[in-house]
């Protein structure tokens, strides 16, 4: 099964910071935000992984890094629960029914469901974290 990056309209944004695809379990997803208008929805949360090619210019005490994940094309969406720290299991997968892409997020207190058209890498950026 191919990887979740080869799914965005620009993978090389974050291939060439990992040796392998990053993982999406233990997604830290902090926010969910919707643009009616356009039709679309953003995901942002921080990977499990810190890149193991970290971009020049980066800060040298970073150890986290988050995206946003920006879902355009937006047809189905369901989100149920909500808490504070949302660590979720993050699937993305091209659908048979067409050019059309899955994103399904699972937690304890969190579940999210939605079908877009394209998936985009919206930002990407290291941090600090204590809890590294």
């Amino acid at each position: 099964m191919p990887s979740w990056t080869t799914l965005l309209r620009r993978p090389e944004l974050i291939e060439g910071l990992y040796s392998t695809p990053p993982s999406l379990a233990d997604f830290d997803l902090s926010e969910v935000s919707f643009d009616a208008a356009q039709n679309s929805c953003s995901l942002r949360g921080t990977l499990s992984e810190f890149p193991d090619f970290p971009r020049t210019g980066w800060e040298d005490d970073a150890n986290r890094v988050g995206i946003r994940l920006l879902l355009e094309g937006l047809e189905e969406f369901e989100i149920r629960g909500w808490s504070f720290e949302n660590i979720v299991h993050l699937s993305i997968r091209l659908l048979h029914e067409g050019p059309k892409i899955a994103v399904s997020a699972e937690g304890k207190q969190t579940s999210l469901q939605a079908v877009c058209s394209t998936l985009h890498l919206e930002d990407l950026f290291a941090y600090h974290s204590v809890e590294g």
